[in-house]
């Protein structure tokens, strides 16, 4: 008795289990109903509205595009030209570097060769006037002693001497 009521009173539960799980089933069943029918009139009132801005859309695209490949067109068109001027301005650049680089060399040499000539100038004077200044000094110094020599047969003061070597110094 006693495992024939306990089974029959599980089956009972059991039973009242599945008849509570079904009407919780077809509770959960309406109310997804009740949504769809919700969210079918939202959908029926947005398409309407989601039909009007895609068509916008899509004029908004059709429309662009031939100003957009204009425009395209046109910074292509832009950029090769600026390529070309500025391949153009490196081109004179290194022109004009390569010219002025000549230039100070040349203008070097110049004035490499101007100070050569100057020294060279330079030691001929010293050598084709100094030179014989000093030796006709030299005799100049010679007569002066030698006349004084003979008349007043004294040597020569040795201040004066330094006086006279050091004007040539």
């Amino acid at each position: 008795m006693s495992l024939y009521w306990v089974m029959t009173i599980f089956v009972a539960i059991t039973a009242l289990a599945f008849v509570a799980q079904a009407g919780i089933m077809f509770a959960m069943y309406r109310a997804l109903m009740g949504f769809r029918r919700e969210f079918d009139s939202w959908r029926d009132d947005l398409k309407p509205r989601l039909d009007a801005l895609t068509q916008s859309v899509t004029e908004i695209v059709n429309n662009s595009r031939e100003p957009i490949k204009s425009i395209t067109a046109n910074v292509a068109d832009v950029s090769r030209i600026v390529r070309e001027r500025t391949d153009y301005v490196d081109a004179v650049v290194a022109e004009i570097t390569t010219r002025t680089r000549d230039r100070v060399v040349r203008i070097d040499e110049m004035l490499e060769d101007m100070v050569q000539k100057a020294h060279h100038t330079a030691d001929l004077v010293e050598r084709s006037v100094a030179v014989p200044v000093h030796e006709a000094s030299a005799v100049i110094k010679g007569v002066r002693a030698g006349i004084e020599f003979l008349l007043g047969g004294r040597s020569p003061k040795t201040s004066d001497v330094t006086q006279d070597e050091q004007m040539f110094i």
